[in-house]
């Protein structure tokens, strides 16, 4: 699960602050030599189609793009991602689209608004594997990075494993909503790649709806009751964990106190 925990955390990166991280690929310029990248480290020269130029023209995509919402772990998305990445890790590349996605998707559930996928051959580091996908050097329209900065994109399942051919082999898919074939909700994969704090964090939070109560004209009560639900949270490093479960929490305070003390919690 650390991969999958880095692999995410190295996504939303991407997302929350494409700003940060267009600097960090032309942090790459001083690795490449014509069209071979040499990392540091390594003696492998890793020949490119484009060279340096590829990361610099998405690094001026990343610095004019606004910061998109965060995708937040499926258990569904990741059933399907674990399936689907059984019938590619023997496939050779030019066979992946004979491959039935549908019947996975009805097997777990269902989904709304878009649904996307990508897959990654030969690396093992979150960090090279998000890169390859920003960049996405060799390919003109840049599939990758156009689906990876979706703003329609929310949930996300993901799959890692060996591959026959190159060594490694990542999928991820993405869709805007995913509903789970058995109503659940996706507590359970979240405690999976965030750990045992999470689930903390989440009980606490279940125990304060049960004692606290919000009265409408006690605004100062409200305030601080939210105020070290938040803090709570973010100790955590759990912030996905509120998309789960804040309905629930909230279910008992008016609308007024909500709006002036909770959402900018939110922003």
């Amino acid at each position: 699960m650390e991969f999958y925990k880095k692999l995410l955390d190295e996504i939303n990166k991407v997302r929350k602050n494409p700003k940060a991280f267009a600097e960090k690929l032309l942090g790459y310029k001083p690795y490449f030599e014509g069209n071979f990248l040499v990392l540091p480290g390594s003696d492998a020269k890793v020949e490119t189609q484009e060279g340096f130029k590829a990361y610099e023209e998405a690094a001026n995509i990343l610095k004019s793009t606004a910061p998109l919402p965060e995708l937040t772990p499926s258990k569904g998305l990741g059933k399907i991602a674990a399936d689907f990445f059984e019938k590619i890790k023997e496939t050779d590349p030019d066979d992946i689209g004979d491959i039935d996605l549908n019947s996975l998707i009805a097997k777990y559930g269902s989904f709304s608004g878009v649904f996307e996928n990508i897959i990654e051959f030969g690396n093992n580091s979150p960090e090279l594997i998000v890169t390859s996908w920003i960049v996405c050097d060799g390919n003109p329209e840049r599939e990758n990075r156009n689906i990876l900065l979706s703003k329609d994109l929310l949930k996300v399942g993901m799959a890692f494993g060996a591959h026959v051919t190159y060594g490694y082999c990542t999928t991820i898919i993405s869709c805007t909503e995913f509903k789970n074939v058995d109503n659940s909700d996706d507590l359970d994969v979240v405690i999976a790649t965030y750990g045992a704090n999470a689930e903390d964090v989440y009980n606490s939070m279940k125990l304060k709806k049960k004692e606290t109560k919000y009265p409408s004209d006690d605004i100062e009560t409200a305030s601080k009751a939210i105020s070290e639900l938040i803090t709570k949270i973010s100790r955590a490093n759990v912030v996905i964990i509120r998309n789960i479960i804040i309905k629930n929490l909230i279910e008992d305070m008016p609308k007024h106190i909500l709006n002036e003390y909770y959402l900018i919690y939110l922003q």
